[in-house]
This record gives structure tokens, C-alpha cells and sequence, in this order.
């Protein structure tokens, strides 16, 4: 099963499919982070997106916003 997605915003479902692209895509650029960490956080903490989520922000650094000048 494909995950919906609306133009912005969290894609739509609760679940994280990594074999899925597309879905897999937008996670991906929804949590700011690649799809390799995507994949290594449903690995360990499951498939449920407040699990993947909350494994990401304990694990995956962010890259700092540039500054406008």
C-alpha cells in the first residue's frame, strides 16, 4: 500500500513502509534526514512513525540552518 501525501506537511498514514520510494521519500524529507536513516531507524525501532520519529531525534543530527546575512 502506497503513502498518501498531501503537497506539505507529514505524509499521510502512521506507518513508515521503507520498501515503498516514494513513501520512503517522504519521510525522509519530512524529518529533514536521508532515507538511510530512515531505514536504520525502522529497523530498530519498528515501523510506527511517532517510534521512527522520536528514534531520529535521538539519534540523527540535524544539519544547522544557514544564516541569512
Amino acid at each position: 500500500m502506497a503513502v498518501k501525501q498531501s503537497k506539505r506537511g507529514k505524509p499521510k498514514g502512521s506507518r513508515v513502509n521503507v520498501h515503498e520510494p516514494s513513501g520512503l521519500r517522504a519521510w525522509a524529507r519530512y524529518w529533514g534526514c536521508s532515507q538511510q536513516d530512515v531505514r536504520e531507524a525502522v529497523k530498530i525501532s519498528g515501523a510506527m512513525a511517532v517510534d521512527v520519529q522520536q528514534w531520529l531525534k535521538l539519534h540523527v543530527a540535524r544539519p544547522a540552518k544557514a544564516r541569512r546575512a
